[in-house]
């Protein structure tokens, strides 16, 4: 349910910039930096030095003299919460810095592609006290929901020597496809044996069940929102499957508010899958922002048809056997409970991605809760080797509560009155 998790607040720019809370993959070749945890990697300027980051940078790159300590070349991986384009992005950028920077001056703007991918460069000038600075940015957007800015800032004085070299170095910025370790990939294994397995619907995962979505906090928590699943039996392209309905709604105070509804159907060997999704987000001001995705999977290719508050987008990758859509992963997640232990890597898209994600699952078995006072099977998932969340499922694979690390939100199951109240 991590769509749940992605939905819980409406912030600047309808982001969340991930921190980096993983020991990133990383690695030096020639001087070249490559990050695969976070899929990117770059040729910093020649005598640069690069050191970890913090928040949402990820990497700070600086001369090694100490004359140009003033110099920064950072970083930034932003994970969207809700699709946005980068016409958007720019714009909420644009009216950002205006805010942020005093004595702010525009240099130059430009459209540009860095690895065969749609970016945008803005140059601007700015004051800190007395003293004159510089900043360019350069976004490059993955897909509409992850994106990288690059950021260089300087004294003014030296932006004609930097300019060329910050420029040589975005131009080397490139994509890096996620490499599994030997451990994920004998988890994958296992997942891909349990699909190719399968011969028919389980009927055990034809259910009805209501969540309240909660913030936890010293004094208590409090009902922000409900989600509601049901799964039942379909005919999907002449073979028995699942159709599952949900809806998703939380409220984020003083007025504004988002709702999900979303329709898939999947096959019961998950070869053929199609879902629609309908995204609402009320702001606090009253105006609403309307996502539509919708997409079929099948023979190898994922179509997918995104509407982003008006702007279009649509795109077709290649999908290899054992992808599945985001709503058919967590359908899928309940098959593989068991009462022994075993490991399962799922690859599952994201509609409004471009590239599928990874969620490493370690099924913990069958065993008694003291919280629930029942036996319940244990999920512990790492989504994207960064957020790790924590699942309890019932005897009859029904979920009854989800929680992430270091997240104050958690989803439990209750009836529908106290859903809705």
């Amino acid at each position: 349910m991590s769509k749940v998790m992605k939905m819980l607040a409406l912030v600047w720019l309808l982001l969340i910039l991930l921190p980096v809370i993983v020991m990133s993959q990383v690695s030096n070749n020639n001087n070249r930096y490559v990050n695969t945890d976070y899929g990117f990697s770059i040729q910093p300027p020649e005598e640069w030095t690069g050191v970890a980051g913090q928040g949402a940078t990820v990497v700070t790159f600086k001369p090694k003299d100490s004359a140009s300590s003033s110099v920064e070349f950072n970083i930034i991986y932003a994970k969207a919460q809700t699709p946005i384009t980068l016409n958007s992005y720019i714009k909420k950028l644009k009216d950002f810095n205006k805010e942020a920077y005093r004595d702010l001056k525009t240099i130059s703007e430009k459209e540009l592609t860095v690895s065969n991918l749609k970016a945008f460069q803005i140059a601007i000038e700015y004051k800190v006290g007395d003293k004159e600075r510089g900043l360019i940015q350069t976004v490059v957007s993955k897909s509409p929901m992850v994106f990288y800015s690059l950021d260089i800032t300087f004294e003014k004085a030296d932006y004609d020597k930097l300019v060329k070299v910050y420029n040589d170095a975005v131009a080397t910025f490139a994509i890096e496809v996620l490499k599994l370790t030997d451990v994920e990939a004998k988890a994958q294994d296992n997942t891909l044996q349990i699909l190719n397995a399968l011969t028919n619907v389980n009927k055990e995962l034809f259910s009805e069940n209501w969540y309240a979505i909660c913030f936890v906090a010293k004094n208590g928590e409090s009902k922000i929102g409900y989600y509601h699943h049901k799964t039942t039996e379909a005919e999907v392209s002449s073979k028995k499957g699942y159709l599952v309905e949900t809806e998703l709604f939380v409220d984020a105070g003083g007025g504004g508010d988002s709702r999900t509804i979303t329709k898939g159907s999947f096959s019961f060997d998950f070869k053929t899958q199609k879902v629609e999704r309908e995204e609402t987000i009320t702001l606090k001001d009253g105006n609403k922002l309307v996502n539509k995705l919708s997409g079929e999977m099948g023979r190898g290719e994922a179509a997918l048809h995104r509407n982003i508050n008006g702007e279009q987008d649509d795109i077709t990758i290649k999908v290899s056997n054992g992808i599945l859509f985001t709503d058919a992963a967590e359908l899928f997640r309940k098959i593989l409970l068991t009462p022994s232990k075993k490991d399962y890597l799922i690859k599952y898209l994201y509609m409004a991605e471009n590239s599928p994600s990874i969620d490493f699952l370690e099924v913990a078995g069958k065993d008694w809760s003291d919280e629930l006072k029942k036996d319940v099977y244990l999920v512990y998932s790492k989504r994207d080797r960064k957020q790790s969340i924590t699942i309890l499922y019932d005897s009859d694979r029904n979920m009854i509560k989800e929680s992430t690390a270091n997240s104050p939100i958690i989803i439990k199951a209750v009836s529908k009155e106290e859903a809705l109240k």
